[in-house]
């Protein structure tokens, strides 16, 4: 009986996951508590009122940042700390600001790298399975959050990354589409050179709805050899870097 249970709070897991995202939720908030759920849709509400002010405020996006670094999103994460970064310097801060921010920003770096990252497949394929239904249907801007968040929950897929890429470039969204390319190139060459092969060639297959000048676009891109959370670590420590070393 229990295989019987635990296959029906799966599958109502999986559920709950592909509703709440399409609300807007990103997936790994949805296998959240309730208070957690709610914590996001406040950060949320905040984070959106904070983009509509003359000058927003940093610490919204660290807020946010935190808490996709608490449940394992480290790329959201650091795309966080970074525009809290971009704004803390445009906004001069006094030293005291200064410094608190550092601190904050420092141990919040610190904690993305001892926080493991977690993976949820099945999950993972259902969201991906939507997604590519919506793209094979040209609809898109819809097919983002469902590839997005197959990638959240399976951030070692490189299909995933490969059709939010193509996605995202579809949209006009070059630059993160390049990253999310070069980061699909990058697990790729990760594996043995025997095991790479044969992965290279399942890669190819399970891409096959991508066809025309996007395969094209991603067959080039496919050769560099970051991947998007080192690129957006390197950004974020660059920001870091210029921000203290700024004059007040």
């Amino acid at each position: 009986m229990f295989w019987v249970k635990s296959l029906c709070s799966l599958n109502f897991s999986l559920i709950c996951s592909v509703a709440l995202a399409a609300q807007g939720v990103p997936a790994p908030i949805s296998r959240q508590s309730a208070d957690v759920i709610a914590l996001w849709d406040e950060v949320s509400m905040l984070v959106r009122e904070n983009e509509s002010l003359e000058n927003p405020l940093p610490e919204p996006y660290i807020a946010r940042g935190d808490l996709w670094r608490k449940v394992g999103c480290h790329e959201d994460a650091l795309s966080d700390y970074l525009k809290a970064v971009q704004l803390a310097s445009a906004n001069s801060p006094s030293p005291a600001e200064k410094s608190r921010l550092l601190a904050r920003l420092q141990q919040a770096l610190q904690s993305v790298v001892d926080t493991p990252v977690r993976t949820y497949s099945q999950e993972s394929r259902e969201l991906f399975r939507h997604g590519v239904e919506l793209f094979a249907r040209q609809k898109f801007a819809m097919a983002v959050p469902f590839f997005l968040d197959a990638v959240r929950l399976s951030p070692t897929d490189p299909v995933y990354r490969a059709y939010l890429a193509v996605t995202l470039n579809l949209l006009g969204d070059q630059s993160a589409a390049k990253r999310q390319a070069t980061s699909a190139a990058n697990l790729l060459r990760k594996q043995r050179y025997s095991v790479r092969e044969q992965r290279l060639s399942e890669f190819h297959e399970r891409v096959s709805l991508i066809q025309g000048s996007q395969r094209v676009w991603l067959q080039s891109v496919i050769d560099s050899r970051e991947d998007a959370r080192e690129i957006t670590a390197k950004a974020v420590a660059v920001a870091v870097s210029q921000f203290a070393s700024a004059k007040n």
